[in-house]
């Protein structure tokens, strides 16, 4: 951003990994809270919940301790993003069982 009283510089090590966190968030969001507690499968949103937080809190404090915000950002982009892979794989193989239940009943 530019403008005659300041100028931020936002470099592509910290913003890349931070786009990739929001991605995560973003798809977690959808699948978890549109798709998730629509199938019923509430348990799983706190799983992967779990998950992310047994995963992110000693990544995001071990990037800490290194002083490298990018790989803080790293971090947390990975843990956001295994959030999301967790909730797909949920979702999927719950939308997968509930097909194979429907065809079944239907033959």
């Amino acid at each position: 951003i530019v403008s005659p009283f300041f100028k931020i510089q936002v470099p592509l090590a910290l913003s890349a990994p931070l786009g990739l966190a929001f991605c995560g968030v973003a798809l977690s969001g959808v699948v978890g809270y549109a798709c998730l507690v629509v199938l019923g499968r509430t348990d799983f949103l706190a799983k992967s919940t779990v998950v992310g937080a047994v995963i992110g809190i000693p990544a995001v404090i071990v990037a800490a301790m290194l002083h490298s915000l990018p790989a803080v950002a790293g971090a947390v982009a990975a843990t956001e993003l295994t959030v999301a892979a967790v909730q797909i794989v949920v979702m999927l193989r719950t939308l997968r069982q509930r097909r194979m239940r429907a065809e079944t009943a239907a033959e």
